[in-house]
Order: C-alpha cells, then structure tokens, then sequence
C-alpha cells in the first residue's frame, strides 16, 4: 500500500483540522496522503503540508464519487467522521483497508473498527491524541500533534490588504482574535450575543490592544451584532470583507493563535506584515475564516 485517503468530510473546519494530524501519522507506512473534505474546508486542508492533494465530497452521487476514488487505486481509507455515506463510499470504491468508527450500523463497512476513548468515560485525552487512534489501528502514530497550516502569498497579500483596510499598524504586533461562531452559530438564531460582547469590550479595556471579531461568511450576522453590542460599551468600529488572506496574519509564529468553534486566539507577526497595536476599538471582519 502506497497511498492513503484521509476521509474527513464532517461538522467544521476545525474538526477538518484536527483530523489532518492523522494524515501526518499516515507518512509512516505511505508514500501519499490525500483528503478527502467538504467544499468548505478545502482550502484549508490546501494549506496543510501533510496532505498531498486534497479533493472534495459536495454531497452528490455516492457512485460517481466512489468510482473516481476507486480510479486512483488508494491502498487505505481512514474515515475520522463517520456517517452512513462516508462509510459506503470507501467500500463502493474497493479500498481494501478501511478504518472507521465502531459501535454504529453502519460500523460493518470498515475493515478496522476504532472505539472512540471518549465514549468508554476518557475525560483526559485531547481530542487529537483520540483521533490518532485511527493512525494507530494501521500501526502508524507521530509525536507531534500540533496543526500545520501554511499560508500562501496570496494569503499574505489579502492580510496586508485587511491590514491597509482596518488602518493596522505594521510597528505593532499584538491583537486578540475573538472567534464566537461555529458550525451551527448561523442557523440557531439564539446566539449569545451579549455575552460575547462583554467578553470582547473587557478584553479589549484590559490588554489595549485590538480585538478583531471573525468568522465566515455565514456568521457575519452574528459577528455584526457582537460588535455593534460591544460598542456600546467602547467607541471606534471598522469593518471589512475578507477570505483566508487572514491566515497571513500568523504565518510562521509560534506564539500566534486562532480558533474555531467559538474561542480567543492572540496573534503575532506575519510574513512581512506587523499587525496590531495598542487601539481602543474593536473590529470585525465580515468574511474571514478563521479555524
């Protein structure tokens, strides 16, 4: 077996993420590694060097989908979301190892079948370790379990854009980013908007430094009240459209975070690019993906 599929097409694009890890362990027995996404996550895993070429499952036919997977000859399918389709087109495109989750109906379909830890009470372990078990059940592991996402020129191009945009500083590299969405922010309708606003206003009062609200294109209803409820509490907003050119913003720092699902990151020095600087405002960016 020389080439792998990583079949990751489920919930968000941080899960995406995390699953590329996987990936990584994977080179121990395979030359190549591919994923297999939604069309949304795409071009993050683009951004992943651990993945070799990264295709996409748009929800269409399982055959059709099944026979271009089967024409590329994989040797194993790690699926680190399962679902009924994610487990039946593996095995519609003859892959012969299939590794997946256990304990479900549609379980039958994997070759290797991997109880999830945190179903057995496993409270401890981060959520990358446990998805390595898949990488474990075709004996491959590795010690590093950070997340490697690379941005592109054209990313930092897009980051010095923004930057030019929001009036941000090239001396200054300190801000916080305020992800408050997920994958479901948009369609809930109830979001905590007043809570994250208050978070955002007291964060920006206590560490003087710009606090910039994301998310994707869905969530900028939401993202647009948090700021607009924020400043009621601080004056001096601007706004702004964007993509992944925000990933420039953290390219190559150690000490730069982002964060999905709802969460803080701190940010630091980009290629070429200083963001940041001690403002008394908030921002949001109205289309940026941040994971």
């Amino acid at each position: 077996m020389t080439t792998a599929l990583l079949y990751c097409a489920g919930g968000g694009i941080g899960d995406s993420l995390v699953a590329s890890v996987v990936g990584r362990a994977l080179r121990a027995r395979f030359a190549r590694v591919d994923a297999l996404t939604l069309p949304g996550h795409r071009a993050t895993l683009e951004r992943v060097p651990d993945l070799d070429e990264v295709l996409v499952d748009d929800g269409g036919d399982e055959a059709a989908l099944a026979a271009a997977l089967c024409a590329r000859g994989y040797g194993a399918c790690v699926v680190t979301w399962a679902t009924a389709r994610t487990a039946r087109v593996p095995q519609l495109a003859k892959i012969p190892v299939r590794v997946g989750q256990a304990r479900r109906l549609y379980s039958r379909r994997f070759t290797q079948r991997v109880t999830v830890r945190s179903e057995e009470g496993d409270t401890q372990s981060h959520w990358t370790d446990i998805q390595l078990d898949y990488a474990r059940a075709l004996d491959c592991d590795t010690d590093d379990h950070r997340y490697r996402f690379v941005p592109t020129e054209g990313d930092a191009e897009e980051a010095e854009r923004l930057r030019v945009i929001l009036s941000l500083s090239k001396d200054d590299d300190d801000f916080i980013i305020v992800n408050p969405c997920n994958a479901i922010a948009s369609k809930r309708g109830n979001w905590p908007v007043e809570g994250w606003a208050a978070l955002c206003a007291a964060l920006a009062q206590k560490y003087g430094m710009p606090v910039l609200v994301s998310g994707s294109p869905a969530d900028a209803p939401v993202a647009g009240a948090i700021v607009t409820a924020a400043l009621r509490r601080r004056a001096g907003c601007a706004s702004a459209d964007g993509a992944h050119g925000w990933a420039g913003v953290g390219q190559a720092q150690d000490d730069t975070g982002v964060s999905g699902g709802g969460g803080i990151g701190g940010g630091g020095r980009s290629s070429g690019v200083g963001w940041g600087g001690t403002f008394d405002c908030l921002r949001v960016l109205h289309s940026i993906m941040i994971v």
